[in-house]
């Protein structure tokens, strides 16, 4: 019997971490190892904050987690050039990671568990040799402080990431808590990404209680790279890591990251979005599953939290001291393609985050503050064509989807079978807990029909309206 089963081997590459401070790579098509480049990681500003060097583990968890993105980042996952291109999304990817302490990382539960994360994060085939560490101590190990030692109390590190999330999130968060110091943890790979930031949480600090305290952590390689793998779904894991580290540095056992429900979930569009071809970074699986691994690493009872989970974005703009700050809205950035290269028009304006910004800031009343986008869907002078309005038109799609399975009779029935993701989120986000279980659906369900309203009210749909019209 002949079998029309396409068998498709998934792309391989294999990285040396361990020459210094250059990646080391060898493709499958060649026995040939090629130096990509040197990286770096400023995470010597962590050091800084709390007045202390590093533990060999948290340094050792960092250039790990620095040294996946990197592998992630310079492997391509499919090649245009073969037949079974539509078919190459997962990778198998070899890392040998020089640590100070190899037989922790080796331990099968600290092994095993970095593994099934990362798997959630990238949908990759993981394989990673830890070897012994006998590079000289970087700065952030070795800082040392006469200052006095850091007890602040109490104390809540966040992620930030410059978005109009994490902006409208801290914003209320300090307000609503001003007792607590707060600490900032941002990723940065550029300039304009830095100055943002920096802008930002100079303008919450203003009339704060107690000024946040931000950590920038700039991290990359120190020359272009000639091609690359643009989705990075191990970034999520990086920026955790950033985070978590800096969270039990400074004395604290828990990491908050503000990310709207709509966003943070982020359910597929349509049905040629499979796995990890919509990103988990943020998903409320991933939070539990990273802290599960932190948990197991240090252990130090550990939590990630979201407390917007259940809100949707015009929902966090719509608090009182976002509309306050509503000035510095220009200064955050949602594009998927940020910045894009163009003088006052650092967003596209049509990927999926854009348009889930503007809807956002529109239902939020603050249209007004919203602007800098390449394609202005907002404008009756500018041309929009089909191209750029395909995503406008799946998400339009999905928010019908959405809105019939909440008119049924049975909604959760039928959000289960339209968007089955739901059910592995509810199931492992409340493994333990019938009763919350039940709350969290109610929750979900809220949720969405919330933002189903905010999207039928959006005014970009006419341009949907008018190109039916047209065609």
């Amino acid at each position: 019997m002949s079998s029309n089963v396409v068998q498709v081997r998934p792309n391989e590459y294999e990285f040396d971490f361990s020459r210094g401070d250059q990646v080391l790579a060898q493709s499958q098509v060649s026995e040939i190892a090629a130096s990509l480049g040197r990286y770096f990681v400023a995470d010597l500003r962590i050091a800084r904050a709390f007045y202390r060097g590093l533990e060999p583990l948290f340094a050792d968890w960092i250039d790990v987690a620095l040294f996946i993105y990197l592998a992630d980042r310079l492997s391509p996952r499919r090649r245009r050039t073969s037949r079974h291109f539509s078919l190459q999304w997962g990778r198998c990817l070899q890392l040998k990671i020089p640590v100070h302490h190899p037989e922790v990382w080796s331990r099968p539960e600290i092994y095993e568990s970095l593994r099934r994360l990362l798997y959630f994060f990238t949908e990759d085939d993981w394989h990673i040799e830890f070897i012994q560490n006998h590079k000289i101590p970087r700065p952030s190990e070795s800082q040392k402080s006469l200052l006095p030692i850091w007890k602040p109390n109490p104390v809540r590190v966040a992620l930030y990431s410059g978005g109009l999330d994490s902006f409208a999130g801290t914003a209320q968060q300090i307000t609503e808590l001003p007792e607590h110091q707060f600490v900032l943890v941002s990723g940065v790979t550029n300039t304009r990404q830095g100055e943002a930031q920096r802008a930002q949480i100079k303008a919450i600090n203003k009339d704060a209680r107690r000024p946040a305290i931000h950590i920038p952590v700039d991290y990359g390689l120190r020359q272009g790279i000639e091609r690359e793998e643009r989705s990075q779904r191990s970034r999520g894991f990086l920026f955790m890591t950033l985070g978590a580290v800096t969270a039990v540095t400074a004395g604290a056992n828990e990491l908050y990251i503000y990310e709207n429900g709509i966003g943070a979930i982020n359910l597929p569009y349509d049905g040629s979005q499979v796995g990890t071809s919509s990103t988990r970074a943020v998903n409320p699986i991933a939070l539990l599953r990273m802290a599960k691994f932190v948990t197991a690493l240090t252990g130090i009872p550990f939590r990630i939290e979201n407390p917007f989970l259940f809100q949707t974005k015009a929902e966090m703009c719509r608090h009182s001291k976002v509309k306050r700050l509503s000035e510095q809205i220009k200064l955050t950035f949602s594009c998927d393609g940020f910045p894009i290269r163009k003088k006052n028009q650092p967003q596209c304006g049509v990927c999926t985050s854009c348009l889930l910004r503007r809807l956002s800031l529109e239902g939020a009343g603050l249209s007004n503050h919203d602007s800098g986008y390449l394609h202005d869907l907002s404008s009756e002078q500018v041309f929009i064509g089909r191209k750029q309005l395909d995503l406008l038109w799946v998400m339009d799609w999905q928010a019908q989807r959405l809105g019939a399975a909440l008119s049924s009779s049975e909604p959760w029935q039928a959000f289960r079978q339209e968007f089955p993701a739901l059910i592995d989120v509810v199931s492992e986000v409340c493994k333990t807990n019938e009763s919350r279980r039940e709350e969290m659906r109610s929750a979900l369900l809220r949720l969405y029909s919330q933002y189903v309203s905010e999207w039928n009210s959006f005014s970009a749909r006419k341009l949907l309206t008018r190109q039916a019209l047209a065609a």
